[in-house]
């Protein structure tokens, strides 16, 4: 019986060693998977990294004009972004590169966004010598200099004929600003003794044009008012909607000394004495 019985013990022995791994393979079967596990994620990176575009470097552009910047971006297989927003340099002329964004020489993945900041030039400019010329001449001139007229005021001149500047505030060579306001002083030609009253004993009532271009950099629509100054008070002569960039154009007259001021919203944007 004895023997019987060890006989089975011994074959249920042979039989689990069969059945079983060995026990120093038990116990590295965990740390096989472990390395199974890491050559997976591994094999996986190194084919996601092949499906990346190919690296390329941001070329210098700093300095550079805007439209051979972009073809530079373009040749190196980056996308270009300009900012809207110019920016004033002293050093760095109009529609040049400012700077970019990553910084030229940063190695980056091909089709990457670069953000470019463009030059718009100087902030200051120099006031242009108008004296003379007819007012709407030297409204734009004045315009084109990046400046606006906030104030004109009529006055004789014995030798400047109507209509004609006789003088600016600040003076023509002046550096300031852009965006900045000046001062216009308009002939109304020599003086003459005139009656200032009507046969019938009205007074003669005076007049003047305003031609004036709405300003931009505000909101873009409000309100128009112009407001008239004279011997009788002041009143609303004009009151109307605009968008900004509108010229608006409007025949004002008063009782003696007169002054009419334009309103843009509640911005003052003109004055005009006559």
């Amino acid at each position: 019986m004895t023997k019987r019985g060890l006989g089975r013990d011994e074959d249920h022995r042979v039989a689990w060693e069969e059945s079983y791994p060995h026990p120093l393979i038990s116990c590295m079967m965990p740390g096989i998977a472990v390395l199974a596990v890491i050559a997976a994620i591994l094999l996986g990176f190194h084919l996601w990294q092949r499906t990346l575009p190919p690296d390329t470097t941001v070329p210098m552009l700093v300095g550079v004009k805007q439209e051979d910047a972009l073809d530079e971006l373009k040749r190196a297989g980056l996308n270009a972004e300009v900012r809207k927003e110019l920016q004033a340099s002293e050093e760095i002329p109009a529609d040049y590169v400012i700077s970019t964004m990553p910084v030229g020489g940063r190695h980056v993945k091909a089709g990457c966004l670069v953000r470019l900041v463009i030059s718009s030039g100087s902030a200051f400019t120099s006031i242009p010598d108008v004296r003379e010329l007819p007012q709407t001449v030297a409204r734009e001139r004045i315009q084109a200099a990046g400046l606006a007229v906030a104030q004109e005021e009529y006055a004789f001149h014995p030798t400047i004929p109507f209509d004609r500047v006789i003088s600016i505030a600040p003076k023509q060579g002046t550096r300031i600003g852009k965006m900045s306001t000046i001062k216009l002083v308009i002939s109304k030609g020599p003086e003459e003794t005139q009656s200032t009253v009507g046969a019938n004993g009205v007074p003669l009532l005076k007049s003047t044009t305003i031609t004036v271009t709405l300003p931009t950099d505000g909101e873009p629509h409000d309100i128009v008012r112009i407001y008239v100054t004279d011997k009788d008070g002041e009143r609303t002569v004009y009151q109307k909607d605009h968008r900004a960039g509108d010229t608006v154009v409007q025949t004002v007259e008063g009782n003696g000394d007169v002054t009419a001021k334009v309103y843009y919203g509640n911005r003052l944007i003109l004055t005009r004495t006559f």
